[in-house]
């Protein structure tokens, strides 16, 4: 989690720097990259001071190249809360499968250890 945060600072810094958004801009389509990639960050920083998290002007590519890149943004930062469940829940079935095969096994031995 420490992680986590220490990216998500590293980013809103990177954010500041590489893709400040200046309203009097019109932005392009790779614009629409970098701060579609960036709009976690962008949107932190718009939650706490003035600005902008989006292009005022751009085109079209612009809109369609940001909203990719947003959603992949917030896809890839879901994925890191939802994959690490999914392990603990995949590691707890094979530990349960491995406990029943030991259970299982100790039935049989010792079901051929009983006097006939």
């Amino acid at each position: 989690m420490l992680l986590m945060l220490g990216a998500l600072v590293v980013a809103i810094v990177l954010a500041v720097f590489v893709c400040e958004i200046n309203p009097d801009v019109t932005y392009t389509w790779y614009a629409g990259l970098w701060q579609g990639l960036f709009f976690i960050p962008n949107f932190i920083l718009w939650v706490f001071r003035d600005g902008l998290f989006v292009a005022a002007h751009s085109t079209l590519g612009y809109k369609v190249c940001y909203a990719l890149m947003a959603l992949m943004s917030v896809a890839s930062l879901a994925s890191c809360f939802w994959a690490p469940r999914s392990v603990r829940i995949e590691r707890q079935r094979e530990a349960t499968e491995k406990a029943e095969e030991q259970a299982r096994i100790k039935r049989e031995s010792e079901q051929e250890n009983l006097p006939r």
